[in-house]
């Protein structure tokens, strides 16, 4: 299992997220004119993310392919045709040629009270049944969350990050070799549309994928057990606002 999935269970996470997705509106009509303007352009590409939520440890900032924003949007029933249900999410377009992906980069904002040292940026093909193309790391995973899912550390190989509380921060695909590496050597990966998934790592051990929230299981290294998410400023994003649990371990 990858890196970043230790602790997760991708297809809870995806439902879950649609789940609380599916009760949100996003404003539309002030970027028609725009997104017709991108896509008369052709060769148009498509990043996938679920919206906003209050309980997020980021934000994305901006999305770019090749150094260029991408114009934000929501999905349309055509780039939903593979999703199961057609659930309100945002959409990120952009032309460009079949190297994209590569080239994507994402500006993200750090909305805890913490560091965050360990990101992940797994993209996924919807029309291939969600099937993961590749999983860019960034960071070094915190002490805590070091294990493998049988238990054996793991010794750290990337360099550190240090994502402090309040900043944005640029992740681009090309700085990570193995992702990139794994990325061009699958043959999907000329698709046009792709939904990415973040994973989150604080300081302290907390983990989060896509509105789930978990803690390292203290009697099973490398095992992680759920918990509440940790406290954020107020905000008009929807969903409740938390106090992160006193006890970590």
């Amino acid at each position: 299992m990858q890196r970043g999935l230790q602790g997760f269970n991708l297809v809870a996470c995806l439902v879950l997220g649609t789940a609380i997705a599916c009760s949100m509106g996003v404003e539309i009509w002030s970027h028609v004119a725009l997104v017709s303007t991108v896509q008369a352009q052709g060769s148009v590409k498509t990043v996938i993310l679920n919206p906003p939520h209050s309980n997020d440890p980021i934000e994305v900032i901006k999305v770019a392919i090749g150094g260029k924003a991408a114009v934000r949007d929501t999905t349309s029933p055509d780039d939903l045709k593979f999703w199961p249900s057609n659930f309100m999410r945002l959409a990120y377009r952009l032309p460009s040629d079949e190297n994209w992906l590569g080239s994507l980069s994402f500006v993200l904002k750090n909305r805890t009270q913490e560091k965050i040292v360990s990101l992940d940026v797994v993209i996924v093909s919807p029309s291939h049944h969600m099937k993961t193309l590749s999983e860019f790391s960034f960071g070094q995973l915190p002490a805590a969350r070091a294990y493998t899912a049988d238990g054996n550390p793991i010794t750290p190989t990337r360099e550190p990050i240090i994502f402090k509380p309040g900043e944005e921060m640029t992740f681009p695909m090309a700085d990570d070799q193995r992702g990139l590496s794994r990325l061009t050597g699958d043959p999907l990966s000329s698709t046009s549309q792709v939904f990415v998934l973040f994973i989150v790592y604080l300081e302290d051990g907390l983990g989060w994928m896509q509105y789930v929230w978990s803690k390292p299981d203290p009697d099973h290294p490398g095992q992680s057990v759920p918990t509440v998410s940790p406290y954020f400023p107020p905000s008009t994003l929807p969903g409740p606002h938390r106090r992160k649990p006193a006890q970590q371990s």
